[in-house]
This record gives structure tokens, C-alpha cells and sequence, in this order.
């Protein structure tokens, strides 16, 4: 593949093969002369759809100036062919140009995909953590209780309150109905 420099070189050509001579009305390639200018302009500026749809209407104004005898069919042909090979050299460039920003946009996907792999193993880890975190938390705490249970339920029937015995306060045994 030419580098867009070649392209220029080659659209310098073609306005070489332009010049005014006796196979080609000086009028006509004139205009040509302009045309072609406008191809290398573009394709020097790395525009080359745009160099390609100046290139389209150096083909169009060929054809009209074949059409109307200010050229004759060699020199015609001549700067087809020349027409071509810029064409083929702009195509293969602009081919080129894709397959670059499509290798391009697939890499920078593949970082994008690796950072969000990234961004999920640094939360599960902080996940993990975290969890582990409280975990300790609650074995430490169930450890400082010592396993004693400040609860109290646990004096359940140890109260002395019964029925019939008043908080049993030296007037019985409990175990019945108390005096007065």
C-alpha cells in the first residue's frame, strides 16, 4: 500500500499528464489541472473520501471533455488509466485507514473489558473483606460474653413469689397460703 504521499505523487502524475498539449484542448485541461489539484489536496490532508469524490468529478469532466473532442481517445485513455491507479491507490488507503481504527476500537474494547474484570475482582474482594470483617466482629463479641448470658430470664422461679406466699417475708415456708 502507498502512503498517501504516493497518492499525491500519483495525482501529481495525472496533472502532469494534464498539461496542455496539442491532444488535449487547453481549456479542458485547465479545468482538469484543477480537479486533480483538489485530489491531492485532499489525499495530502489524509482526507481520502474526500480525494476520492474529487477524483469522481475529474472523471466526469475527462468524460465531458471527451464528449465534446477536446481530447483525443489515446490521451483520453491515458488519463483514465492514470484515474485508476490513484483511484486503486485511494481505496487501498482508505481500506487500510479501517482496518487500522477497527484494530484500534478492538483494542480499546479489550482494555475497557479488562478494567470492568478489574473494577468486579477489586469489589468482590472488598466484598469479602467486609464480610470477613464482620464475621470477626461477631466472634469477638460472642467471645467477650464468655458465654454468660446477662438475660433475666434466667432467674425464672427463683423470686420467692408465689401464690400464697407474699414474698414470704419470714411468715411461712412457702409452701402455702400465708397468714395475713
Amino acid at each position: 500500500m502507498r502512503h498517501p504521499i504516493g497518492i499525491v505523487l500519483a495525482g501529481v502524475l495525472l496533472l502532469a499528464g494534464c498539461a496542455p498539449q496539442p491532444d488535449l484542448v487547453p481549456s479542458a485541461a485547465a479545468r482538469l489541472q484543477n480537479e486533480v489539484l483538489a485530489v491531492s489536496t485532499a489525499a495530502a490532508e489524509n482526507r481520502l473520501a474526500d480525494a476520492l469524490t474529487e477524483l469522481d468529478a475529474v472523471r466526469v469532466r475527462l468524460d465531458a471533455a471527451r464528449d465534446a473532442d477536446l481530447v483525443t481517445q489515446e490521451r483520453y485513455l491515458q488519463i483514465l488509466t492514470a484515474i485508476a491507479g490513484v483511484r486503486a491507490d485511494l481505496e487501498t488507503a482508505i481500506a487500510e485507514a479501517e482496518r487500522l481504527a477497527a484494530e484500534e476500537a478492538a483494542r480499546i474494547a479489550r482494555e475497557q473489558a479488562a478494567a470492568a474484570e478489574q473494577q468486579r475482582i477489586a469489589a468482590e474482594a472488598e466484598a469479602q473483606r467486609i464480610a470477613a470483617e464482620a464475621q470477626r466482629a461477631a466472634e469477638e463479641a460472642a467471645a467477650n460474653n464468655g458465654g454468660s448470658d446477662d438475660d433475666e430470664d434466667d432467674d425464672k422461679g427463683d423470686d420467692d413469689k408465689g401464690d400464697g406466699n407474699k414474698g414470704n417475708k419470714g411468715r411461712g415456708n412457702g409452701m402455702g397460703p400465708g397468714k395475713g
